[in-house]
């Protein structure tokens, strides 16, 4: 198998946007499986016949795979998005209401009860009945504290619980979008999102939530204890409690966008660092470790400038907040003892409007403390609802493929034309082609002529922008996308190895494949050998922290992985162009194996491959130039193909 690198799982780089219509200066790279689609252009000899037509697909709302995905408008207030999720808990919402009803009316009722004790003190009271009213003050700060821990706990499981689910949902909404999503999204952002966002969300829930709740009921609770104490106060009371909640309100209103646009530059990097580790290999050898230094430190320039100005916006409310307290406090003094020395208060009561200012004063500054907390929250839920927005271009059709009779699915392009963007030169124009089941198609072409393209729209990565992809006479957009990769298998040049088992690596994490169609499939491909001399077997970990693997290794694990799923058309980009010969004899080995009594296509790079096939199609600059037999097109000197084999565009 030639030398042991380790094979890493990687992801697709963030691609970047081109203006529209015009075509790329240099080869890019595909969205579903990173092959180059750059643009070549070679003459075309003539129009393909065309095919008869097949039934019309149903209606479709996404014609092109080049479209992006539209995003529905986000929900305007955060309650819309998080009702789903806290519903199921509505019980323990309920009692958490109570709670927090329950912890306002000691609070309201402790400074109440000191009252008493001043002025029962001040009026001379027996020392017996001072001791009631201190043990029943004790009593309610004991129960204040319980109904503190209990309201704690309530909101920590309802909050966990319900992000949980949201966090669940967001991985499956992912999981469900088309693969363009992942080249505008880098993984590092992503798992911001999912885990970062909804983190902050939890503690939303858990802490600012319930907070704001008892705040609002405190302060109600305060006006009504005022107003009872005396009418004056009562009325200076609403308007400083009413005109600091309108100029917080104002206050807070641009710094949430700000907020947003710091988590979006924090993504923004930590996608960076993470697309950076996971090819740093490829860094050093093309030594361009100082060009991602360089694009490190832009982003973490510009997250710094974003970050300087939402911590601007930021202090302004919270510094609001504590003068408006400050400003409650002086005046419950000269109020108190404005009415007290008038004879309108007594001590006791005076003592009431300093306490109720003082619980005014503490709410206000713990929101000012957790003001940051808030504003990131504000700002995931934002980004939250944009990514529940985010919808695929590729839609599910109704129907389901089945399986063929014979084992191998027939393959028909008829005027295929796909582009990557509207107004872009078409990566795919006009192609018609038919392959009978059973049989093997070899697609050649330079880099950019569409090849990889094809293949993706057979394993339905994408729908063409006009004409129609047909296995076995069925078009692929009226189809689900489950029911297609189910019967197409996908053998990628690069393969993707992840930190897990095996079993797992093999199955692709689907429980219902059992160790012994694993075995079997990988004693298949030729690895029987290593499996036995594996120490855990089927439970080895591969990838990072577990066993590398070499480069044949890892293709034939791929290999078995299509293997295991039975498939009826195979779709193969040959991934031989690295391996040592003895790898690439083992992989052909393999290869042979897997593709016996199946319908293939394969995206041909070395001559072995192209002489294992039954039709060769040639591809240039999206246009299918030639299509015929393989021994017809070679006994022909005319042909391309014969002229590309002169030209030595085949590697051996």
């Amino acid at each position: 198998m030639g030398q042991k690198p380790s094979i890493r799982c990687t992801t697709p780089s963030q691609a970047s946007p081109r203006p529209l219509g015009q075509a790329p200066a240099t080869p890019t790279r595909a969205p579903w499986l990173g092959w180059e689609t750059g643009r070549t252009r070679v003459r075309s000899p003539g129009p393909v016949p065309k095919l008869p037509p097949g039934p019309k697909p149903p209606p479709h709302a996404w014609s092109s795979f080049a479209m992006p995905p539209a995003l529905s408008p986000a929900p305007s207030r955060p309650l819309s998005l998080a009702l789903p999720y806290l519903v199921p808990h509505r019980g323990r919402l309920a009692l958490l209401g109570l709670v927090l009803v329950a912890s306002t009316a000691v609070a309201v009722a402790a400074p109440q009860l000191l009252r008493r004790f001043v002025d029962r003190a001040a009026d001379g009271a027996q020392t017996g009945t001072l001791l009631w009213a201190a043990a029943a003050f004790a009593g309610l700060a004991l129960l204040a504290e319980a109904l503190l821990v209990l309201g704690d706990a309530l909101a920590a499981r309802v909050a966990w619980s319900a992000t949980n689910a949201l966090r669940l949902d967001l991985v499956r909404h992912c999981l469900r979008l088309d693969l363009t999503f992942t080249q505008r999204h880098p993984p590092g952002a992503l798992v911001d999102r999912i885990d970062g966002d909804v983190g902050r969300l939890a503690n939303l829930f858990s802490r600012m939530v319930p907070l704001l709740v008892a705040n609002g009921l405190l302060l109600l609770g305060i006006g009504v204890a005022l107003l009872a104490t005396d009418w004056r106060v009562a009325l200076g009371y609403v308007p400083l409690v009413g005109g600091g909640v309108v100029l917080l309100r104002r206050l807070t209103r641009g710094a949430v966008p700000a907020a947003t646009a710091q988590r979006a530059a924090s993504a923004a990097l930590l996608g960076r660092v993470a697309e950076h580790v996971d090819g740093l290999p490829d860094l050093r050898g093309a030594g361009a470790n100082d060009v991602a230094r360089r694009a490190f430190w832009r982003d973490a320039a510009a997250l710094l400038t974003v970050a300087r100005h939402a911590i601007t916006l930021g202090v302004r409310w919270p510094a609001a907040a504590q003068g408006l307290a400050s400003a409650g406090l002086l005046l419950a003094l000269l109020a108190g003892a404005a009415l007290h020395l008038g004879g309108h208060l007594s001590l006791g009561g005076a003592y009431v409007l300093i306490a109720y200012a003082g619980m005014l004063q503490l709410p206000l500054l713990h929101i000012a403390h957790q003001a940051h907390d808030l504003q990131q929250a504000l700002g995931a839920w934002q980004r939250v609802a944009e990514l529940l927005a985010e919808r695929p271009s590729v839609l599910d059709g109704p129907g389901r493929l089945p399986r063929p009779a014979g084992g191998a699915l027939g393959v028909a392009l008829e005027e295929v034309t796909f582009r990557y963007a509207p107004g872009e030169r078409p990566a795919l124009d006009g192609v018609t082609l038919r392959l009978a089941p059973g049989r093997r198609l070899a697609l050649l072409g330079r880099t950019g002529s569409g090849k990889s393209t094809l293949a993706g729209l057979l394993f339905r990565f994408a729908d063409p922008t006009s004409g129609r992809v047909l296995l076995d006479g069925h078009d692929l957009r009226g189809l689900s996308g489950d029911s297609v990769r189910r019967r197409v298998g996908l053998v990628p040049q690069e393969v993707r190895i992840f930190h897990a088992t095996v079993r797992d690596n093999v199955s692709l994490f689907d429980a219902r494949m059992s160790d012994r169609q694993i075995r079997v499939a990988v004693r298949e491909v030729g690895l029987g050998g290593w499996l036995d001399a594996l120490p855990d077997g089927l439970s080895t970990r591969l990838g990072a922290g577990g066993r590398p693997l070499s480069e044949g290794e890892a293709q034939l694990l791929s290999l078995a992985r299509v293997l295991i799923t039975d498939p009826a058309l195979v779709v193969l980009d040959e991934p031989t162009s690295r391996l040592s010969p003895a790898g690439r004899g083992a992989l052909h080995a393999a290869t042979e194996r897997l593709l016996a009594g199946r319908t293939a296509v394969l995206v041909a790079h070395q001559l072995d491959t192209v002489r294992t096939a039954d039709e060769v199609a040639v591809l240039a600059d999206g246009r299918l130039v030639e299509h015929g037999p393989r021994a017809a097109l070679l006994d022909d000197p005319d042909s391309e193909f014969s002229r590309r084999l002169a030209a030595g565009e085949l590697t051996r």
